[in-house]
C-alpha cells in the first residue's frame, strides 16, 4: 500500500511543483525552486507532525503525502543544478546568495512550522 501512495501523492507533487515553477519563472535567480524547497520543508513539518499526532492518518497516507507529494515537489538537483549554473556564469555572489537562502530559509521555515504545529495542538488541549 505504500508504493500505492508513493505512487500517487508522487505524480500530485511533480505536476504541483512544474505548474508552480511556470507560474513563478525568473530571470536569473532561481526564485521557483528556493520556494518549491522551502514550501516542501514548512509541509513535511506539517504532514510528519500534526497530521502523525492530531489526525493520527494511516501510515501509508503519511508515507505517500511525505514521500511521494513533498519527495517530488521539492528538488535537490534542480538547487544543484542552478547554484552550479549561476556559479558557472560567473554570478558568484548570487550562486552564493541562493545557497545562503536555501539553507538559512529551510532553518527557519522549519522552525516556524515545529512552532505552529505544537502551538495548535498544545492550544487545542493536545500533548506532544
Amino acid at each position: 500500500m505504500n508504493y500505492l501512495m508513493v505512487f500517487v501523492f508522487g505524480g500530485l507533487g511533480g505536476i504541483s511543483r512544474y505548474s508552480l515553477s511556470l507560474m513563478l519563472q525568473g530571470n536569473v535567480f532561481p526564485f521557483s525552486t528556493l520556494i518549491v524547497n522551502l514550501l516542501g520543508c514548512f509541509l513535511l513539518v506539517i504532514v510528519n507532525e500534526y497530521l502523525s499526532l492530531k489526525w493520527k492518518l494511516p501510515k501509508a497516507i503519511i508515507v505517500g503525502i511525505g514521500t511521494g507529494f513533498i519527495g517530488a515537489f521539492t528538488t535537490f538537483s534542480a538547487f544543484s543544478m542552478e547554484f552550479m549554473q549561476l556559479y558557472k556564469a560567473g554570478e558568484v555572489a548570487l550562486a552564493l546568495t541562493y545557497i545562503g537562502a536555501s539553507l538559512i530559509g529551510s532553518m527557519i521555515v522549519i522552525n516556524l512550522a515545529y512552532w505552529l504545529v505544537h502551538h495548535a495542538l498544545n492550544k487545542k488541549g493536545g500533548n506532544v
